[in-house]
C-alpha cells in the first residue's frame, strides 16, 4: 500500500488531551530555571528535554500575563486560541523531534490578535522550535 499525504493525515488526530498539557508545578519550573528560550513574535518559548511521565514526546503549556491584559476573560480567550493553534499544527513540532520535550509558551504581545492570525504565527513557532530542538 502506498502512502500518500492524505493517508497519512487521516490517521493523525488533531487533539489536545490530558497528556499532552503541561501541568507539573515542578516541570514549569524546572523549564524555567534551567530551559533554554526562543522567541517567535508574538511567543516566548521556554522548552527543556526531559523525560515526561506520559506516553508523549511533547507536552506543552500555554501562558498570558497579567500585567499586559488585565481582565481573566480577556486572558483565557487568548489562551484558548493559543490551544486551539497548537492543536491544529502541532505536527509540525511532533514529527520533526526525536527526543521527549517539555514546552511553555508565553504570549507577549500587548493586543490581543485573531485566531487565524495566532495560528499562522504558531505553525512559525513550532517549526523554529522543532529546528532548535534538532540543532542540539
Amino acid at each position: 500500500m502506498i502512502f500518500t499525504d492524505r493517508n497519512m493525515e487521516e490517521n493523525r488526530k488533531y487533539t489536545y488531551g490530558k497528556k499532552d498539557k503541561l501541568k507539573l508545578r515542578k516541570l514549569i519550573g524546572e523549564i524555567f530555571e534551567s530551559g533554554s528560550s526562543i522567541s517567535s513574535y508574538p511567543f516566548r518559548v521556554f522548552y527543556k528535554k526531559t523525560k515526561l511521565e506520559t506516553d508523549v514526546i511533547a507536552q506543552v503549556g500555554v501562558s498570558v500575563s497579567k500585567r499586559n491584559f488585565k481582565h481573566a476573560v480577556d486572558r483565557n480567550r487568548i489562551k484558548r486560541l493559543m490551544r486551539e493553534g497548537y492543536r491544529l499544527e502541532k505536527y509540525n513540532l511532533l514529527d520533526n523531534i526525536k527526543e521527549e520535550v517539555a514546552v511553555m509558551v508565553i504570549y507577549t504581545q500587548r493586543k490581543e490578535l485573531d485566531q487565524k492570525l495566532i495560528q499562522e504565527k504558531t505553525k512559525k513557532m513550532l517549526i523554529k522550535l522543532a529546528a532548535e530542538l534538532n540543532k542540539e
